[in-house]
């Protein structure tokens, strides 16, 4: 691994700083100055910043923190209030996630906030979704046109009130034996999150009388799930199976 790859991971600074530190003589390797960008770092080095060892980690940790309301969100703060980084104990180089899907990491300005400065998946997606959609409508389909093709619409604010989407699918199913639900939710959405969604299934069927009627399914993608090849290929075979499990025979009563 390179030698500024390799301080930049170990969370003294950006790649940029620590060319700045090779240049200026601050990095030791192996007990020598080492002024070389280049210099390819093996796991027998010993490195070091400022005579500090630096250690090097090779797993990324990914953390989940209900903030306490006495921290506030900042890397920062000249009044010397709690922040939320002094809640985790490590000194590792911090990355936002995005929302959508936590495996797509940002580099924000600061290391907290009360948000992201950008969606660091949207960014992925939107480069690929929406060239191929002009693409297909101009090239293929012949069709034109000087209107603005939205990948998202506006959906904000949303509306919350009076919200009894649960208890209507319940009451639903409860009128309807035909009646069954699948859910399908990505392990590393944060938007519609997995835990939520089993959750409200849990609390859809408290008494267990319709278990058998209500399906869950999880994947390792985000938002989207068929994002992911394999779990394209899953999800429809799930939804394949759903159907037939779920389409009563031909002459079979609606029954409990």
């Amino acid at each position: 691994m390179r030698l500024n790859k390799f301080l930049a991971r170990t969370g003294i600074g950006s790649r940029r700083q620590c060319d700045e530190y090779i240049k200026n003589n601050l990095i030791k390797i192996n007990g020598k100055v080492e002024t070389d960008f280049s210099y390819q770092v093996s796991s027998s080095d010993s490195v070091r910043y400022n005579n500090k060892i630096l250690n090097y980690v090779e797993e990324d940790h990914l953390y989940i923190l209900n903030k306490p309301i006495i921290s506030i969100c900042t890397s920062s703060d000249q009044y010397g209030r709690k922040k939320v980084l002094d809640l985790i104990p490590s000194k590792i180089r911090l990355f936002t996630v995005g929302r959508l899907d936590s495996r797509y990491k940002g580099i924000d300005k600061t290391k907290a906030g009360v948000r992201p400065d950008f969606n660091s998946e949207l960014d992925s997606w939107l480069h690929s979704f929406t060239p191929a959609i002009n693409y297909y409508y101009k090239n293929i389909l012949k069709f034109e046109t000087d209107v603005k093709y939205n990948m998202f619409g506006p959906v904000r604010p949303w509306d919350r009130s009076n919200d009894n989407t649960g208890e209507n699918l319940r009451l639903a199913m409860a009128q309807n034996p035909y009646l069954h639900t699948m859910i399908q939710s990505g392990y590393y959405d944060g938007a519609t999150q997995y835990f939520d969604a089993k959750y409200t299934m849990w609390r859809l069927d408290p008494s267990g009388r319709m278990k058998d009627r209500l399906v869950f399914k999880g994947y390792r993608s985000g938002h989207m799930m068929y994002l992911r090849k394999d779990d394209l290929k899953k999800s429809n075979d799930d939804i394949r199976a759903f159907i037939r499990y779920s389409t009563p025979k031909k002459g079979e009563p609606a029954k409990y």
